[in-house]
């Protein structure tokens, strides 16, 4: 059972939730958000594998047991950390996760995709539930 949403109290914000029942697996489970670093409109989105060159992307990433962070990636195996912070709340309550993030300076038009990590199903890396792009109205 899932429950998600996406909420946009202030201009240039949106903040995202993801609820899910959840086992204990070996792996840690985790969520991600992915946006293009050039917000907006986009005549076409980047590679579902983490950006491209041309079109690098942000990751809001939060994983369980280590919180939230804000990557950087432009293709497959190119991840970085950045310095930049990324605020989110996570609570795991009668076997679910609730995780709330803050995505930075959306604008209308932007796309986004989520991807989804079920630790319990050894799900980890490229071995995961993702979205395709929906684009912020």
């Amino acid at each position: 059972r899932t429950g998600d949403g996406t909420t946009f109290p202030d201009g240039g914000e949106a903040h995202v939730y993801k609820k899910h029942s959840d086992g204990v697996g070996t792996f840690p489970d985790a969520f991600c958000a992915m946006v293009p670093v050039k917000r907006g409109p986009h005549a076409t989105y980047p590679s579902m594998m983490m950006g491209e060159k041309q079109q690098p992307v942000d990751l809001c990433f939060w994983k369980a047991g280590t919180g939230f962070q804000l990557l950087g990636a432009h293709g497959r195996a190119s991840t970085e950390k950045t310095k930049t912070p990324l605020a989110g709340k996570s609570v795991r309550e009668d076997g679910r996760w609730t995780v709330t993030m803050v995505l930075p300076n959306l604008t209308p038009g932007t796309p986004v995709c989520f991807a989804v990590w079920d630790g319990a199903r050894e799900q980890r890396d490229g071995i995961k539930y993702f979205s395709l792009w929906y684009e912020v109205e």
